[in-house]
């Protein structure tokens, strides 16, 4: 009988039983908690900015022979080059999360994206799991047991 399917993409099955990432498998019944954590990267961008501002100022000043005032608007450019670079880091940083599966076993790192929504929705699939497992032995302990012999 097929399992329902509670997520999927291109690497990620949830089922009721099953968290399946890429061609590695974790069974629902050994996985005791599931969490989130968002962890803030350098916008690549950002970064080119700021060294290409940093290299035009060393340039100007290392080509330069007579006096600083005649490399102000080279240098004024490589100051709002680095200026601007800050302010793309500040408004578009990039943002990584990482889904963590706490087993018997220790904790694992299970996957990692900069998709939030993605991310998010495995979490959620694989707490459904937990709720769906717990429904089951919680149906299983209220059974009476048959009776003996």
């Amino acid at each position: 009988m097929p399992e329902h399917v509670l997520y999927t993409s291109d690497s990620v099955t949830i089922t009721a039983s099953t968290a399946r990432f890429g061609s590695t498998s974790y069974q629902i019944a050994n996985v005791s908690s599931v969490s989130v954590t968002m962890v803030t990267k350098f916008n690549q961008l950002a970064v080119g900015l700021i060294i290409l501002g940093v290299i035009v100022a060393g340039v100007a000043v290392s080509v330069n022979a007579g006096p600083l005032a005649d490399i102000w608007p080279v240098m004024l450019l490589a100051v709002g080059l680095v200026i601007v670079g800050l302010i793309v880091q500040r408004i578009w940083p990039v943002r990584e999360f990482t889904l963590f599966m706490k087993t018997c076993g220790g904790e694992l790192q299970t996957l990692t994206s900069v998709d939030r929504p993605h991310i998010l929705g495995v979490r959620e699939a694989v707490e459904t799991a937990f709720a769906m497992r717990r429904g089951v032995s919680s149906a299983a302990e209220a059974q009476p047991a048959p009776p003996g012999d």
